[in-house]
């Protein structure tokens, strides 16, 4: 059963993010935090995507501008880290849980009432430095710190591929230094290289069907009930937490 809802929720996050270029975390850290903690389910859902991140920084290596990123990646690196390791050693995985929820259901009224608005805004610097700050705790404590990071460098790049590129660049040197971070408290489950491995297949086989079936899906519809369903995902979690 374990692995059988890994390599589902890899597949869908896969084709998700081949389809709308966005979101294999997301999927991964709405089911895994059923089979697991959810320090555990970031440790392993940041390894699964790292190899996805590091193909499309290949992809765009051409476009890279690794200056523009370097302030927010340390700030980020700091503040993931630290909470990273808090959340695994904390004594109440309830709470964390409980929190991690509460996030989702957030996320999934950002995305679904908020992203377009703030999307088409030019971000000062007060804004843009909450977004970083709010980005690297978010990644430490629940595994998912990308959506503000996508408004953040929304503007600060000339082309889309600069701007993937570079992003891709800033998750996988981030998603390295978390991973070493958590694999040092312990977060990682006994089974995590089967499973790691499994996933990573798995998240290339939905990329490879979103390519053949890319242009026959309504993207917009497919991102509305993921964000839906993410909601869904953070009531449960939450409400689990509660019993």
């Amino acid at each position: 059963m374990e692995y059988a809802v890994v390599a589902l929720a890899a597949f869908l996050g896969g084709v998700l993010q081949g389809v709308t270029g966005f979101g294999a975390g997301l999927v991964l850290m709405m089911a895994l935090p059923m089979l697991y903690t959810v320090p555990s389910a970031a440790a392993v859902s940041g390894i699964i995507f790292l190899v996805l991140s590091i193909a499309m920084t290949v992809q765009y290596r051409e476009s890279l501008q690794p200056k523009q990123i370097v302030l927010p990646l340390i700030c980020c690196m700091v503040l993931s880290g630290s909470s990273a390791y808090f959340a695994t050693v904390a004594t109440d995985q309830v709470l964390i849980k409980r929190a991690f929820g509460f996030f989702l259901i957030l996320l999934s009224i950002y995305y679904l009432f908020l992203h377009e608005r703030f999307g088409e805004r030019h971000m000062g610097k007060a804004a843009g430095a909450l977004c970083v700050v709010v980005s690297g705790l978010c990644d430490g404590l629940f595994g998912i710190g990308g959506p503000l990071l996508v408004v953040y460098f929304l503007d600060r790049f000339e082309t889309r591929e600069a701007r993937l590129g570079s992003l891709q660049l800033f998750f996988s040197i981030n998603a390295v230094y978390t991973t070493v971070v958590r694999a040092v408290a312990g977060a990682f489950p006994p089974n995590a290289l089967g499973i790691i491995m499994l996933g990573s297949a798995s998240i290339g086989v939905g990329l490879v069907a979103a390519n053949a079936i890319q242009s026959k899906i309504d993207d917009e519809l497919l991102r509305k009930i993921t964000y839906m369903l993410i909601g869904a995902c953070g009531v449960l979690q939450l409400f689990n937490g509660l019993l």
